[in-house]
């Protein structure tokens, strides 16, 4: 992927590039004799970053337990992870985090199987009360 493709991929402009690196604005971006290693070097690190990224994002996939911790209207978890354990361990921890305690609602309701969402994918959870 060249320079002008990953500008436009994440719609950035000249002045936005000579602003990361300090130039008074992007014409003395422009007229640098910098100029072609920053492209070059902003286009192999892109390349690099989104590469590992990709990486460390396969084998993800969205776990979703509905009709949990069901109050006067039902509720959702989710997590991103790579297995079913790994997503429960997540949500726990959160949910600990946050409650300060782990719900045995919350271990009664993640002892079912969840959906898993490993494709492109949409969803909504209409609200209630």
């Amino acid at each position: 992927m060249d320079y002008k493709e990953i500008k436009k991929e994440l719609s950035l402009t000249d002045a936005d590039i000579s602003e990361f690196f300090d130039y008074k604005n992007a014409n003395s971006f422009a007229t640098s004799s910098a100029k072609n290693r920053i492209e070059k070097g902003l286009a192999t690190f892109y390349t690099h970053s989104k590469k590992a990224w990709e990486e460390k994002m396969k084998g993800l996939k969205l776990f979703i337990w509905k009709d949990v911790l069901a109050n006067y209207t039902s509720g959702i978890a989710f997590a991103l992870a790579e297995n079913t354990e790994e997503a429960r361990k997540i949500i726990f921890a959160k949910y600990e985090k946050e409650e300060r305690y782990l719900s045995d609602t919350l271990k009664a309701d993640l002892s079912d199987e969840p959906e898993i969402v490993d494709t492109k994918d949409g969803f909504y959870v209409w609200g209630g009360g």
